[in-house]
């Protein structure tokens, strides 16, 4: 499944920039058989894109609903009294 048409409608929608690395990104995040921000880093440091572009990237795929966050249980070290 391409998520090509879909994050291109949105960046059109929203009139965001259509930048060479959110093409490249995109074209990544289509090769993946399923999405792994891993990957995603490693494929972007290959054709040169910043952690900081990828992760940009990441929140719009949130905004877009392709990717959902998870809530994550962590340590509340702060001592209840």
């Amino acid at each position: 499944m391409s998520y090509k048409p879909q994050i291109e409608a949105y960046i059109k929608a929203n009139k965001m920039r259509r930048t060479p690395e959110r093409n490249k990104l995109i074209d990544c995040l289509d090769s993946m058989k399923e999405f792994s921000v891993i990957e995603l880093l490693n494929d972007a440091a290959v054709v040169g894109i910043s952690k900081a572009s990828v992760y940009f990237f990441i929140e719009l795929l949130v905004k877009i609903g392709i990717v959902k966050i998870q809530e994550r249980y962590v340590w509340n070290k702060e001592k209840k009294v």
